[in-house]
């Protein structure tokens, strides 16, 4: 029996197909990388032997390997599905709108002309198809967009070179990785402008509250404020800082970390 995926006709139901399993791989790939940051936790607090972390994550990362090959399959398929879906609706556009123009009711016999019901008939047909070929699109889209966060995506980048270092002649896949790393980093870099823009905010904020403290100080100082209301307000004042304060530090952390991450394997990969 031949596949599903190799036949270019009904490219909706293919693409329902498609989402589905590359649904429950994504799914899969987040419950081993869960399973690999638990171990890793196990093992920072010493609750595991060695030998036992060692045995587990060999056979979690060669879970993991085995479903990340599946993702890259299907996702390419969905990206080499999503290309004949835009073709097609391309096509259809074309094809309605070289159309003729649909004859008008004929009052005398009190009816359309016959071709002019088949007109009809066929721009409703292919209209459907439209709809359901945009629909199928934008599940496409979205399913390609948010399907992993960044940082498993790099994960899973990360772990298949792990994997393919010695033998990287011989990698499979390797023009996908590349266009996934650029992808990756796309993504990475619009969600960056909004963790920017978020620290923007945060330095303002922060900025506000040190102008408030000092004038807390001028109003103490002046006799305005008496001992215990100005200690209450600066404690206030004081403990909202250090939290806009280490928000911050999370965000640089972030940031930092994550673009010495997409460096080092656009490095590798660009080695290959």
């Amino acid at each position: 029996m031949s596949s599903t995926y190799s036949s270019p006709m009904d490219p909706i139901e293919k693409g329902k197909e498609l989402l589905t399993r590359f649904s429950g791989v994504c799914e899969n790939i987040k419950a081993v990388v869960l399973r690999l940051k638990k171990l890793d936790e196990l093992s920072s607090r010493r609750e595991v032997s060695k030998s036992v972390f060692q045995s587990l994550r060999g056979e979690y990362m060669s879970q993991l390997l085995k479903t990340v090959e599946e993702y890259f399959e299907f996702r390419f398929k969905l990206e080499d599905l999503k290309v004949n879906v835009l073709t097609e609706l391309e096509r259809i556009r074309l094809e309605i709108e070289s159309m003729p123009e649909i004859k008008s009711y004929d009052y005398t016999s009190g009816r359309y002309p016959p071709e002019a019901i088949q007109m009809q008939s066929k721009i409703r047909s292919l209209k459907q198809k439209q709809d359901e070929l945009n629909d199928i699109l934008l599940k496409i889209n979205q399913s390609l967009s948010e399907d992993l966060d960044v940082d498993t995506k790099i994960f899973i980048v990360s772990c298949y070179i792990e994997a393919n270092i010695e033998n990287k002649d011989n990698v499979k896949n390797k023009d996908f990785i590349r266009h996934f790393l650029s992808s990756i980093t796309e993504n990475w870099f619009s969600q960056k402008d909004e963790l920017l823009r978020e620290m923007s905010e945060l330095e303002r904020e922060a900025s506000e509250l040190e102008d408030r403290l000092k004038e807390l100080w001028a109003r103490f100082m002046v006799g305005e404020y008496d001992h215990n209301y100005y200690m209450k307000q600066r404690m206030d004042v004081e403990r909202k800082l250090m939290e806009i304060q280490g928000r911050m530090n999370q965000l640089k952390t972030r940031i930092e970390e994550t673009d010495i991450k997409i460096i080092e394997l656009s490095n590798v990969i660009g080695s290959w």
